[in-house]
């Protein structure tokens, strides 16, 4: 038996569309179908999916427990993601945002630390890169 060639990109862009649809589609019959008392489902060969409500309850607990360590540590501290942008800060760091050069919406997160830092002037310039 040959292999099928793989799905042109525009017709695999519409499958995945498709599925999606299909996915939440079928997230929504569990959640109803289970009165929202089930977390997990398992499929016939054990592997586990989480449903939304339990996503977004594991991401809140995950979130508050890193903002407990972050807050316990006497540094001031952003976290960054790939591309340099402050996804997250701790107690300290507020406390040096509103005190510091860097008084940004929110403690800055969401900007881009590093090209803040590259773009610093004056005389603490050199500090920040």
């Amino acid at each position: 038996m040959k292999p099928e060639p793989p799905l042109p990109p525009v017709d695999a862009k519409r499958e995945i569309s498709a599925l999606i649809a299909s996915l939440l589609l079928t997230e929504q019959r569990l959640e109803e179908l289970t009165g929202g008392e089930v977390d997990t489902v398992a499929d016939k060969d054990g592997r586990i999916f989480l449903l939304r409500r339990a996503q977004n309850h594991m991401r809140q607990t995950d979130a508050a427990r890193q903002a407990a360590i972050l807050d316990a540590l006497p540094a001031h501290i952003a976290l960054l993601d790939h591309q340099g942008c402050v996804i997250s800060v701790n107690a300290t760091w507020q406390r040096f945002s509103s005190d510091s050069a860097l008084r940004a919406p929110v403690y800055g997160i969401g900007l881009n630390y590093l090209a803040i830092c590259d773009a610093a002037r004056g005389d603490e310039a050199s500090q920040a890169r």
